[in-house]
């Protein structure tokens, strides 16, 4: 004896009932819903089996195709999903590119250079079969520079806000002795605002040169 789930109500009962005692829906029909659900599910995951299956099948055989096959294909636009005409698109893109620069020139690297950097790791991960070796390694030594340049932006802004943020507690400081009484104090006190201010402009100047605004 087993306990299992009716489907009409979600009440546990045995699979030797006659009925569900929540309501009254038979276990002869539970039982079934539960076996239909269960092949459902397996034609399902047999279903994203193939779906995958096809996907790098797809892949292949684009990537193999022409570009004025290609160009066709586009105006085929029903009988494609969105994800795979974009695909077919890039693809294309590629392959002109490719075909006007068959060694690493200059203006495949111009090309290269006007490439966002999600578009360089889509040709890398994908279309390796519609370069040569050294085309290749050029957009990965592209992909490596521009993610290598966005970590030490990320870097700077947290050496920026540090820096930033000592000066500004001696800013505050600098306020706090101004507001005193005492002369020596406040002399003090337009020092340390003086310095901070300074100190202030200086860093983001360093900064912005840093980052390459100036």
């Amino acid at each position: 004896m087993a306990l299992i789930k009716c489907t009409e109500c979600g009440h546990k009962v045995s699979d030797r009932a006659i009925e569900c005692p929540e309501c009254g829906c038979p276990v002869s029909e539970i039982l079934l819903d539960i076996k239909e659900n269960e092949m459902f599910d397996e034609l399902e995951n047999k279903k994203t089996e193939i779906y995958s299956e096809l996907n790098r099948k797809f892949i292949n055989e684009i990537n193999g195709r022409s570009i004025e096959n290609l160009e066709f294909l586009l105006t085929l636009k029903g009988q494609y999903s969105i994800k795979q005409i974009e695909f077919i698109r890039k693809t294309l893109e590629n392959k002109k590119l490719m075909k006007c620069t068959p060694n690493v020139s200059e203006k495949f690297k111009k090309a290269i250079s006007e490439y966002p950097l999600s578009d360089l790791k889509f040709m890398r991960d994908t279309q390796q079969a519609l370069y040569s070796e050294e085309e290749m390694q050029y957009i990965c030594k592209v992909i490596n520079n521009r993610q290598t340049q966005e970590e030490q932006q990320g870097g700077y802004g947290f050496q920026y806000a540090i820096s930033f943020l000592i000066p500004l507690v001696g800013f505050i400081l600098g306020a706090i002795m101004l507001s005193k009484n005492d002369e020596r104090e406040r002399s003090g006190g337009k020092s340390c605002i003086v310095l901070s201010i300074t100190s202030i402009i200086l860093c983001t100047i360093f900064m912005c040169a840093k980052v390459g605004f100036i």
